[in-house]
């Protein structure tokens, strides 16, 4: 690989570990502003082998429920299938 394409591609690798290392801070603060978030996370990290990243990725999406009360737990709902 030419010197030139070798120190672009170098150049593309900074700027996106740059930008991991963003999001991940801005994960973290949002974790730590809940506590809710915060005690989801450390009862996930209680699993052997889990450590913090996996268990925000274990964490439920918001799009499995219907609005924010439902997320926060405060308005649980059963569904049900009928036939």
């Amino acid at each position: 690989m030419d010197s030139r394409c070798k120190q672009a591609v170098l150049k593309v690798i900074a700027t996106i570990e740059t930008e991991i290392s963003a999001i991940e801070e801005e994960i973290n603060e949002h974790v730590n502003n809940y506590s809710h978030l915060k005690n989801m996370v450390e009862n996930i990290k209680t699993i052997k082998g889990i450590g913090y990243l996996t268990a925000i990725a274990e964490m439920p999406s918001v799009d499995n429920f219907d609005n924010a009360r439902q997320f926060a737990g405060l308005n649980p709902e059963h569904r049900f299938i009928r036939k």
